[in-house]
Parts: C-alpha cells; structure tokens; sequence
C-alpha cells in the first residue's frame, strides 16, 4: 500500500509543480499584478476547460481606450472613469482574443468585464 502513495505522491508534486508556472504577460496594462491573475483566471479556466491545449504561452496586453472621469455624472462607469483593454492568449499556436473592461468599484477595489472578441 505504501509503495503506491509514494509514487501518487511524486506525481502529484510534480503536477503542480507544473501547475505554478507563472504565467508571462507582454505589452501595456493597467492592471497590478494581482488584478492581472485575477482576470487571466476568468480568461484561462472555460479555455482550459473547452480546450485540449494545455500549454498557455502568454498573454498580451494593450489598453486600447481610456475614459477619464466625469464628476458628477450619474453613471458610475462614467463618473469613476474606466479602461477597455485588448488580451490575447497565445496557446498552442493560436491567439485568442478578449475585451477587458476595467473600472474602479463605487464600493472599492475595481470591477472588471471579459468578454471573447470573434477571431
């Protein structure tokens, strides 16, 4: 019995050790580090799951809107301003794309939208 929950246990380890992998980022962003794992996670868990590709070779980032805010308007998209952003991942030799709607929260910290841009 022993002689099995070692090699399950390597194997395991070895797993996540796979799975930690930081994933690497390219081009310009907004986002801090821990909003960028944040977003790459809504991104990368359907592909994962829709997908046979398991290798992530990147994603690239590039701001593609800025809308400063407009005090006082009524909308808080717009009264606390917001940034649209273009994601690409690169897997398996193919690109992906996604918008990324990125806004502070009128509660704190920031909200942000994905949503897959047709290929």
């Amino acid at each position: 019995m022993k002689t099995l929950v070692i090699p399950v246990a390597v194997l395991m380890s070895q797993l996540i050790a796979g799975c930690a992998t930081p994933l690497q980022y390219s081009g310009e962003s907004t986002a801090d580090p821990t909003l960028k794992s944040d977003i790459a996670r809504l991104i990368l868990n359907p592909f994962r799951v829709r997908s046979t590709c398991e290798k992530i070779d990147g994603i690239e980032t590039k701001v593609t809107e800025v809308r400063p805010p407009i005090p006082g308007d009524p909308s808080d998209l717009r009264r606390l301003g917001s940034v649209t952003e273009t994601w690409t991942v690169n897997a398996c030799g193919q690109l992906y794309a996604h918008r990324v709607l990125i806004a502070p929260s009128p509660k704190g910290g920031t909200d942000f939208v994905v949503s897959r841009l047709p290929r």
